[in-house]
């Protein structure tokens, strides 16, 4: 059985690694750390990172540790990465929602 990915699906998945990414890389965390605790490889985290892959095991690594639930958009124009920097503002209305 062949799947195929729709350009939304994929664009959602590219919004979400981006996020993710974000949310690492302002934490000081090294893929090789996130692929350690997921038992995975770096290339691996690397792909979801990139929205080339979907893997729910990673995406829930970086949920537990904190991450706020990545909301995608109708369109890519209306999509900018910096909306899940993680700070006290967008935390306080991530809880409020």
């Amino acid at each position: 059985m062949r799947v195929v990915y729709s350009p939304i699906r994929r664009r959602d998945l590219e919004m979400i690694g981006q996020a993710c990414r974000k949310f690492r890389k302002d934490r000081g965390i090294t893929l090789y750390e996130v692929a350690k605790n997921v038992c995975t490889s770096m290339e691996n985290v690397s792909m979801f990172e990139s929205g080339k892959n979907d893997c729910a095991t990673i995406y829930n690594w970086y949920l537990q540790m904190g991450m706020p639930v990545v909301k995608t958009y109708e369109s890519r124009e209306d999509y900018n990465p910096f909306d899940y920097c993680i700070n006290e503002k967008n935390l306080e209305d991530f809880n409020n929602e």
